[in-house]
């Protein structure tokens, strides 16, 4: 009976943990993960209108950049001259509010003769988001148009630009708050109950002298506990990989998969293994009753292991 406790025991860790990220994935992360990457196009506009102007030899090149302006939804004006510069500033004459909140980007396509390169530019509008953003894109795609060709299936070929905001709500602190908050309760409480369980036979074999009497056999005091912690460090490691374990098959926030966190993870789970094995062997020194000896030890790691996670 008492290898099934312990048995049992040492699965807790794992069913904490599934417990834990069952809570999360159910309610935190779904609040979280609301945010997802979002395309930048002209046509994330209600009303979108572009300036387009350059010299008549880019004429080929313009007419893509309208093409593709215009399949994004938008409203193209050329300058009839190809000065793009002068017609901004008439529109922006006209009517300044329509300017700022209708004209979002343009482009120009000339030849800089005293440097003997061909430009383009890509103009913007500040007022609107992500202005800047789609309008060198939407240049970098005509461009790409250009040089390909239509026998190359240039149409077929294309460049996207997306965000991904960074929420920063009260809401979304708390939930993180909380999901912080369970995996600190959680963890060290299952943990807790496999570290714990290291004081009993020590404790009981101490009270009741089969220790002693082992040692009387001839078995030294050396191999008496390095059988002990060979033994508990190894029970430990399983319970702490199976919890590991179902924390990154369910880690839906790349909280445990992230940059270097599980080789953190698994160098945490030893070193609390090598420091509360050692604390347990240690109170069974001091303690009579195993039932007082697991109480006290229990408490003390997950007081401290919830406060210093």
């Amino acid at each position: 009976m008492l290898i099934y406790e312990f048995l049992l025991q040492a699965l807790m860790p794992m069913l904490f943990a599934l417990l834990c990220q069952l809570i999360i994935s159910t309610g935190i992360t779904e609040a979280l993960t609301s945010f997802r990457p979002l395309p930048l196009t002209l046509s994330d506009y209600d009303v979108a209108e572009v300036f387009l102007g350059g010299q008549d030899e880019y004429g080929d090149v313009m007419d893509i950049y309208a093409s593709m302006a215009r399949g994004q939804g938008a409203e193209v004006n050329r300058a009839p001259d190809g000065n793009v510069t002068a017609l901004i500033l008439e529109e922006g004459e006209k009517d300044i509010r329509v300017y700022m909140n209708t004209f979002v980007e343009g482009a120009e396509f000339a030849r800089n003769d005293s440097a003997d390169v061909n430009t383009a530019n890509a103009i913007f509008n500040t007022v609107p988001y992500h202005s800047a953003p789609t309008a060198l894109n939407l240049v970098s795609n005509t461009l790409l148009r250009h040089l390909l060709g239509p026998d190359a299936g240039g149409s077929d070929y294309g460049i996207s630009v997306t965000t991904h905001p960074l929420d920063s709500s009260s809401e979304t602190a708390e939930q993180l708050s909380i999901a912080s908050f369970l995996y600190a309760t959680y963890i060290p409480l299952g943990l807790s109950l496999v570290i714990t369980a290291f004081i009993i036979f020590p404790l009981t074999e101490r009270v009741t002298n089969a220790k002693q009497v082992q040692i009387m056999t001839g078995i030294s005091g050396a191999t008496y506990w390095l059988s002990n912690f060979i033994f508990d460090m190894a029970v430990f490691m399983v319970s702490g990989l199976l919890m590991l374990g179902v924390l990154i098959g369910l880690d839906d926030l790349n909280i445990f998969l992230g940059a270097e966190a599980i080789g953190a993870t698994v160098l945490l789970l030893l070193l609390y293994g090598l420091a509360g094995t050692a604390m347990s062997y240690f109170f069974s020194f001091l303690l009579k009753s195993s039932t007082a000896g697991f109480s006290l030890v229990f408490t003390i790691n997950f007081v401290a292991g919830t406060s210093l996670i």
